[in-house]
């Protein structure tokens, strides 16, 4: 005989089941913050492949450790933003957190990007 896990009734009595605390734990803010971190890892891996595949033959190699760098760093804030829609932050609170998340990686990701795949040398190097 197996036993079936304890639903969310079990883990939140007093709300019937529904999460009480977190940073989106109300309405639709929570699955569209767990889609957008989804997304940023999601082309992180797409951008480390093209750059991988796609590029390696036509930019230099420190321009291709340049696009590497950028995804990297780009993975590394989409699982930190995973973790903070994940972990139990007041909302507002996460929601700073997600938008830092955000704009960072925007802005250090994407002046890397930039900087590799067109040049810019006015971003660095």
């Amino acid at each position: 005989m197996t036993v079936a896990p304890p639903g969310p009734s079990a883990l939140w009595p007093k709300t019937g089941g529904r999460c009480s605390h977190g940073a989106y734990a109300r309405g639709m803010a929570r699955p569209v913050a767990l889609a957008t971190a989804a997304m940023v890892c999601g082309s992180a891996v797409g951008l480390g492949a093209f750059g991988a595949h796609g590029l390696a033959k036509v930019l230099e190699p420190a321009q291709l450790q340049t696009w590497n760098t950028a995804v990297h760093y780009q993975l590394v804030h989409g699982l930190a933003m995973l973790a903070a829609v994940l972990a139990p932050l007041p909302q507002r609170t996460g929601t700073a957190v997600l938008h830092c998340f955000g704009w960072g990686t925007l802005l250090f990701s994407g002046s890397l990007y930039l900087l590799s795949a067109l040049g810019m040398k006015f971003l660095g190097r």
